[in-house]
């Protein structure tokens, strides 16, 4: 017997669970769609993102023609994110860790219970018509660029296949021309504003330093205390690396913002298109799902078959943190 069968015929093993909330560069519009029909509590979330931002989230997931504004894109996002959460809640996956990148942190906050539903889609939804506002109401779409250190010539060609992929995603391509790169890195600034302008297509750089609601994270007090709490957790496993991830970063956790990768068993992710029924049916049709071991080098291909794990990652066992929601004091 292979020891990936017998994995899944032994005792179920804790393992750890992170749910990944990607900000508004992933495509989760079709997976917005997908929810409708997986999710039991898809359509009230929705809702609930719609009265509080004015954003109709089942239109904008069934729309065949790409959406380009910042403040839209970001509360669809928050409310996918958090939909996706609960449909693999109700087949038996639930987290220990969350994970939020860029406006990601956003759904990963409320997800958590660190903040209402609502109020991150409001947060999410005032970020975005920030971004357009500091960009002189221009439109277009917004990549940002993360690495301080790396020199110019390695920066350049980063950034040069940043805009390629952005030109391909459901922000750029025919419908949108690429109009703005934003930035809000605070270090080395004139190797990167020169390195920017100097590449085909960018017309605008500026930098986002006094945005009412900072690009990574406007929250209360209590808010900044927990997703700090959830980063040292993280961080005294020793798994984390450089990364251009932002960890649950807020003004008062640590940022991650520096360089290349996540690795050491901490975090698998994937920036594909989530395959959500394929996920799904997958826990559903095994029943225990603390039995998932994606051990390094393991592709998510060769380990569990033709599905894309994309809105969650396995991580290896430390302790028992598998409630969200719990406060530091309450977790032994």
């Amino acid at each position: 017997m292979s020891s990936r069968v017998a994995e899944f015929t032994s005792p179920p093993v804790k393992r750890r669970i992170a749910f990944y909330a990607p900000g508004q560069g992933i495509k989760s519009f079709k997976d917005g769609q997908d929810l409708l029909s997986e999710g039991s509590e898809t359509h009230r979330i929705y809702e609930e993102i719609g009265i509080a931002t004015g954003v109709d989230v089942i239109d904008v997931c069934r729309s065949e023609i790409a959406v380009t504004d910042p403040a839209v894109i970001q509360a669809v996002n928050v409310g996918v994110g958090y939909a996706r959460a609960k449909a693999l809640n109700e087949c038996g996956i639930f987290t220990d860790y969350l994970i939020g990148v860029s406006s990601g942190e956003f759904t990963a906050a409320a997800i958590g219970g660190a903040i209402s539903l609502r109020d991150a889609a409001i947060t999410a939804y005032e970020r975005g018509r920030s971004q357009v506002e500091e960009a002189g109401g221009k439109g277009g779409g917004f990549v940002v660029i993360h690495d301080r250190s790396a020199p110019p010539k390695r920066l350049k060609h980063t950034i040069k296949k940043t805009v390629k992929e952005f030109e391909n995603s459901h922000l750029g391509g025919e419908h949108t021309p690429f109009k703005t790169m934003v930035t809000y890195v605070n270090e080395e600034k004139v190797a990167l504003k020169a390195a920017l302008e100097d590449i085909p297509g960018v017309r605008r750089v500026i930098a986002l330093d006094n945005l009412p609601f900072p690009p990574h994270g406007k929250f209360v007090k209590a808010t900044e205390e927990k997703l700090a709490y959830m980063m040292d957790e993280i961080l005294r496993e020793g798994g984390v690396k450089d990364s251009t991830l932002e960890i649950i970063a807020t003004r008062t956790a640590r940022p991650m913002r520096r360089a290349k990768t996540i690795i050491n068993n901490l975090v698998l992710q994937t920036t594909k298109p989530t395959n959500l029924t394929g996920c799904v049916n997958y826990a559903r049709n095994r029943g225990v799902v603390d039995h998932y071991d994606l051990g390094p080098g393991d592709s998510m291909s060769n380990s569990l078959g033709d599905f894309d794990l994309g809105p969650y990652a396995i991580i290896h066992p430390v302790g028992d943190y598998s409630t969200p929601g719990r406060k530091p004091d309450e977790i032994s």
